[in-house]
């Protein structure tokens, strides 16, 4: 799917989707008694820092991002979490600023 933003909602159901993008600015997840898996591997950048928002309330969102990111969280966590699963490398120039909640849910971000 190519897109530049993310703009996806998602209550009592969920899904997966493989972003690709030239050119992307970041977006909105919002997970409610659901979920999904977000593949963002094949994305590069408008700038040099992007924001990205996820909600999970009872539900969870799995984050797939490419290997010169640098994931900065600033989620609220309640009785729920987030996860930064990706791997240390030294050519990280592109920062994803996290920001949200995770209620009684999880975020996961591996690369």
């Amino acid at each position: 799917m190519h897109v530049d933003d993310i703009d996806e909602v998602y209550v009592f159901s969920g899904g997966d989707k493989k972003i690709v993008s030239d050119d992307f600015h970041g977006g909105r997840i919002v997970c409610v008694f659901g979920g999904g898996d977000f593949d963002l591997s094949e994305v590069n950048p408008a700038a040099d820092s992007i924001s990205m928002e996820v909600v999970c309330v009872f539900g969870g969102v799995n984050l797939i991002v490419p290997d010169n990111w640098i994931v900065k969280s600033s989620v609220v966590s309640i009785l729920g979490g987030v996860s930064n699963k990706t791997r240390p490398t030294k050519n990280k120039n592109v920062v994803l600023n996290l920001r949200g909640a995770a209620a009684l849910g999880g975020i996961e971000i591996v690369n």
